[in-house]
């Protein structure tokens, strides 16, 4: 048995392959108000967030 933390961000439930795996564990969400999530974009801009620097992948 294999025994890991993955930190997938926002983007790693945009992928149904992605709901597949995280069903098999025990998923967290870490609830963050959006203001909070907003100065944490403006921190670090957009080129560190793949989906708001290129759009969407769908």
């Amino acid at each position: 048995m294999h025994r890991l933390i993955i930190s997938t961000g926002g983007g790693g439930v945009d992928q149904p392959i992605s709901w597949k795996y995280m069903q098999k564990g025990i998923s967290v969400f870490l609830d963050v108000p959006l203001e909070v999530l907003a100065q944490r974009i403006t921190d670090v801009g957009t080129e560190s967030h793949p989906l708001l620097h290129h759009g969407s992948v769908w």
